[in-house]
């Protein structure tokens, strides 16, 4: 056995080895082994775990129930950054194209049949999710976020900054990220199989201004979130979700623009020349400064500090 041979045959057996301790026990099909590419980088013991895979294999498939380690209490959400393929899950397929996104069970055998080489951004997300899902909790989990769609955009400009960013994010700032993704996956769930081009209804409006209220008066409570917010306006979790889908927005993004928003007035107000920045942040809910001056900072393009000096 030749040199090139040997190490391409190594090369396939880490990335195998990797894919495993990750998602199970999975087979691969590698037709040409020599010249076998493939990378795979995660995150892991975190509050998002997360991932990129690639490579220039014909087919991963999970043919066995997965090992203790890959868990019941996550699903995966994947986007596919590069190439195409066809996602089995049992009886259902899907075609998945560059851009799209899905969700995949780790507790039920699936198979991606790649047509080219491929790089995925893998995401963990909470098993609850699932109970949105329109087909229910024990759905096989073969829905499709088309590219073509702009909650997938947002998905997948969120999942590359979970990436991107993850070496700069401290504890809250990660758990913020996590909420964000959740809140934009749910919103997609909880509209089914809705025709996404019908505009809302009157009785949806008023429902959306019922949530924009609640949201308004509860700015400066730190705890406030999607289940707070649904319970205080009358209507379920995934309804609430499903509102703000309609209008382009997740939950939790609309809450922290506001927030955002509000702490801005503030800073340039006249009654900003007895306050400081974390008493900004702080009275508009935030819990963590950093956060709260990176959030800023990428939404006014200026620095909170700069804002209230300016104001002064």
């Amino acid at each position: 056995m030749s040199r090139h041979m040997k190490s391409a045959m190594y090369a396939l057996e880490a990335w195998h080895a990797a894919l495993e301790d990750v998602y199970g026990t999975v087979a691969i099909d590698a037709a040409d082994v020599p010249s076998f590419q493939g990378n795979f980088s995660r995150n892991g013991g975190s509050a998002l775990p997360c991932g990129i895979i690639g490579s220039n294999v014909q087919r991963v498939r999970q043919i066995v129930e997965p090992h203790s380690g890959a868990g019941s209490g996550h699903v995966y959400l994947v986007a596919n950054l590069t190439g195409s393929a066809v996602l089995k899950c049992g009886e259902h397929s899907l075609a998945f194209g560059p851009g799209d996104c899905t969700l995949v069970d780790p507790c039920m055998p699936w198979d991606f049949q790649f047509r080219d080489p491929f790089q995925h951004l893998s995401v963990h997300l909470p098993r609850s999710i699932l109970y949105l899902h329109p087909d229910g909790p024990a759905a096989s989990v073969l829905y499709l976020f088309s590219a073509r769609n702009f909650l997938t955009r947002s998905l997948l400009l969120l999942s590359n900054l979970v990436v991107g960013e993850r070496q700069q994010c401290g504890i809250v700032e990660e758990l913020s990220l996590r909420d964000s993704l959740i809140s934009l996956v749910s919103g997609g769930l909880a509209a089914g199989r809705e025709d996404p081009t019908q505009g809302p209804s009157a009785a949806a409006r008023r429902a959306f201004a019922r949530a924009q209220a609640v949201i308004e008066r509860g700015l400066t409570n730190p705890e406030l979130g999607p289940a707070d917010i649904a319970r205080e306006a009358g209507m379920s979790l995934r309804s609430l979700h499903r509102l703000f889908y309609q209008h382009d927005e997740s939950v939790s993004s609309y809450l922290l623009g506001r927030r955002l928003q509000r702490a801005y007035q503030m800073l340039i107000s006249s009654s900003a020349r007895r306050r400081t920045v974390t008493e900004v942040a702080f009275h508009w809910g935030f819990k963590d400064l950093g956060h709260f001056s990176r959030a800023f900072h990428r939404k006014f393009q200026r620095s909170p500090s700069d804002v209230l000096a300016r104001g002064r």
